[in-house]
């Protein structure tokens, strides 16, 4: 489901609906505008995901370079922006882009647990890595040193069973 509001107010409100009503795998929000958004509308975020047991991701397209000074209650942030993609070589003409690249730095990870199967342990926070997108894999795979860094495993983070995966009756259960 799409929802395009006129502004931001009323895209923090479908935003959070949706949040609280648990129905959909993920909720994604969109906001162009930093108008409207507050610490009392990051936190009305964050409980209407915990309520509804859904897991949201908000992309505010203008907040880019400001992650350390808006105040947000989200349990986890990062900063992303796009990279060169590696070019691969053609047989004739120009060399071709290569799979989608960007970097990202974590902001704040406020649940991130040591040990291997941390789902964060890759990130250091401040540290910016270089991700490339593998289709084959379906993951982002960590190129910060070229791929050969020590830790060059890709980096997966399952975010929600697909909608299909309960039936009917136990969805109503919720």
């Amino acid at each position: 489901m799409f929802v395009r509001a006129p502004d931001a107010a009323l895209a923090f409100w479908a935003i959070e609906e949706a949040l609280k009503c648990g129905a959909p795998a993920v909720v994604v929000g969109e906001i162009w505008s930093l108008k409207g958004y507050t610490l009392a509308a990051s936190r009305r975020l964050l409980l209407a995901a915990r309520k509804g047991k859904v897991p949201g991701l908000l992309v505010l397209a203008s907040a880019y370079g400001q992650a350390e000074r808006l105040s947000s209650a989200a349990e986890t942030r990062f900063e992303i922006a796009a990279a060169p993609s590696a070019t691969i070589p053609a047989a004739a003409g120009p060399d071709l882009p290569g799979p989608f690249a960007c970097g990202a730095r974590l902001i704040k990870a406020r649940l991130a647990r040591a040990g291997p199967e941390a789902p964060f342990q890759a990130f250091d926070p401040g540290r910016v890595i270089r991700l490339e997108w593998r289709s084959q894999d379906m993951t982002f795979k960590d190129m910060t040193f070229g791929g050969m860094g020590v830790d060059d495993q890709a980096i997966s983070l399952p975010l929600a069973a697909a909608s299909g995966d309960r039936s009917r009756a136990a969805a109503r259960r919720r």
